[in-house]
C-alpha cells in the first residue's frame, strides 16, 4: 500500500505540473514579441511609430495583424512597423500586434499610449493700450512670465500640476532656481541685448520618473514702438493710428502717443520729449503722451512733430516716431 501511495503521489504531482508548465511556455511566448512605441508620450496630431521585434522567430516570414482600439488597421506578411496618428489630448490609444510565425505559433504584444501635451503660455510685462487684442510682446530687458499647463497621464488618470517636477531651461542652460516640484510658472528678466531670439524649454516628469515630456517655445524680442491716435475728452481715442493728420486752418485737436511694448518699469521712469524743427516743445498737457495742436488761421501748412521716449537706465528701452500735421484753409 505504501508503494502504491507513492506512485499515486508522483502521478498527481505530474498532473498538477503539466498545466503549469504549459502556462509558463505560453507566457514566455508572449515575451518573445516586444512592441516599441516612439514617442512614448506623443502630442496630438503627431505620428506614433510602433515597431514589433522578436529574436525568437523570423519576423520577415511571419504574418502580422495590427489593431487600434480593438479594430484591425492592417495585416500582412512582414509588416513589423506601423504608424498611427495621435488623437486628441487625454485619450488612450490601445495598440496591439499579433504575429503568426512560419511554424504556426502565435505571438502578441500590446501597449496603451496616452496622448499628452504641455501648453506653454507667455506673457510679457510690457505696455499695450486698453482694447488692444493682441499679446504683449517682449522687448530687450523686459520681464517675461511663462506658464505651463500640463496634460500628462499615468494609469489613465491625469497627473496634477503639483505632482510634477518642472525643469526649466533658457537656451539649453538649466534655470535651477526656477525648477522643482510644482513650479509650473517662471518669471525672468530677458537680456538687455537688443533684438534677439531665445528658446525656453521645459521638461516635466512625474515624481516616479515614469512619465517624462518636453516642450519648448521660441521667443523673439521686439523693439518698442510709438503709434499716434487722435483723441478728445468726449469721444476718447480713435480706433486707428495715423502718421499723417489733416486739420482745418484755425482748428485744434490733440494727439495721443501709445508706447507699445515698453517695459512697464522703464515706461514709468522714461522721459517724453516732443519737438518740431529740432526745437523742444514745452509740455502742453499734464499727460506727457498727449500733444495739443492748434493750426494757424487761413493758412496752408505742413508741420512735422517728433516724439522721443527714452529710459536712461536701459539701452534698448527707447523709441522715436514722427507725425505730420497738414492744415488747409
Amino acid at each position: 500500500m505504501k508503494y502504491k501511495l507513492q506512485v499515486m503521489g508522483i502521478a498527481i504531482m505530474l498532473a498538477l505540473l503539466a498545466p503549469f508548465g504549459a502556462l509558463v511556455v505560453s507566457a514566455a511566448s508572449q515575451a518573445d514579441l516586444s512592441l516599441s512605441i516612439i514617442p512614448e508620450f506623443p502630442m496630438p496630431g503627431k505620428n506614433i511609430k510602433a515597431e514589433a521585434m522578436s529574436y525568437v522567430f523570423d519576423t520577415l516570414r511571419a504574418n502580422f495583424q495590427w489593431y487600434l482600439n480593438g479594430k484591425v488597421v492592417v495585416s500582412g506578411k512582414g509588416i513589423t512597423e506601423q504608424t498611427f496618428l495621435a488623437t486628441k489630448v487625454g485619450t488612450i490609444m490601445n495598440i496591439k500586434v499579433v504575429a503568426v510565425a512560419s511554424d504556426g505559433l502565435t505571438y502578441a504584444a500590446s501597449a496603451s499610449v496616452p496622448i499628452s501635451d504641455i501648453d506653454l503660455i507667455m506673457r510679457a510685462d510690457t505696455y499695450t493700450p486698453n482694447g488692444y487684442r493682441g499679446a504683449s510682446l517682449p522687448t530687450p530687458g523686459s520681464i517675461l512670465e511663462v506658464y505651463a499647463v500640463p496634460y500628462l497621464y499615468s494609469g489613465g488618470a491625469k497627473i496634477s500640476v503639483q505632482n510634477l517636477i518642472y525643469e526649466w531651461f533658457l537656451d539649453d542652460k538649466k534655470m535651477s532656481g526656477l525648477s522643482g516640484q510644482g513650479k509650473n510658472k517662471i518669471i525672468l528678466e530677458l537680456p538687455n541685448l537688443g533684438r534677439g531670439e531665445y528658446e525656453i524649454k521645459l521638461k516635466a516628469s512625474s515624481i516616479s520618473g515614469s512619465v517624462v515630456m518636453e516642450k519648448s517655445m521660441k521667443i523673439s524680442t521686439q523693439t518698442p514702438r510709438i503709434l499716434f491716435y487722435e483723441t478728445n475728452p468726449l469721444a476718447g481715442r480713435s480706433s486707428r493710428a495715423f502718421s499723417i493728420f489733416n486739420i482745418k486752418a484755425g482748428g485744434s485737436f490733440a494727439i495721443l502717443a501709445e508706447p507699445y511694448f515698453f517695459d512697464l518699469r522703464s515706461l514709468a521712469r522714461a522721459a517724453f520729449s516732443w519737438s518740431t524743427a529740432n526745437t523742444v516743445i514745452e509740455r502742453t498737457s499734464e499727460n506727457p503722451r498727449i500733444l495739443e495742436i492748434a493750426a494757424p488761421q487761413d493758412a496752408q501748412s505742413s508741420t512735422d512733430f517728433a516724439l522721443s521716449i527714452n529710459d536712461k537706465k536701459t539701452i534698448f528701452q527707447r523709441a522715436e516716431a514722427v507725425l505730420t500735421v497738414i492744415a488747409q484753409p
